[in-house]
């Protein structure tokens, strides 16, 4: 079994906004996968 989190992040950049999305594996802290976006 496996349990896994995900949040959003939005950041600004040289006056753009991008969003972060990790998926984080809840056993050990460890970000499996992640995307950005604008």
């Amino acid at each position: 079994n496996e349990k896994g989190a995900t949040d959003v992040t939005e950041f600004k950049v040289g006056g753009q906004k991008l969003y972060l999305s990790p998926i984080m594996d809840l056993y050990n802290g460890e970000i499996i996968s992640y995307a950005i976006s604008r």
